[in-house]
């Protein structure tokens, strides 16, 4: 709405970061309805995430025979 354009609201968003004001998590006062688009333009940080590929980690197992059963 802030922007004349009325999106449903999607995500809550916490306008004192939840990891550095962890006790007004559901603090009413603290919480603001908002859209997907909008909650990513108050964090931007989190889309840096989404443009650098995720690398994933294999865990190899050797698999070596019982020489007591062979």
């Amino acid at each position: 709405m802030e922007r004349g354009v009325l999106e449903p609201a999607v995500i809550v968003h916490h306008i004192d970061h939840l990891k550095d004001r962890p006790d007004k998590a559901l603090d009413e006062d603290n919480l603001q309805s908002v859209c997907a688009a909008c909650h990513n333009r108050l964090h931007p940080e989190k889309g840096k995430h989404q443009e650098e590929p995720k690398q994933r980690k294999a865990r190899v197992i050797q698999a070596r025979a019982n020489p007591e059963i062979i």
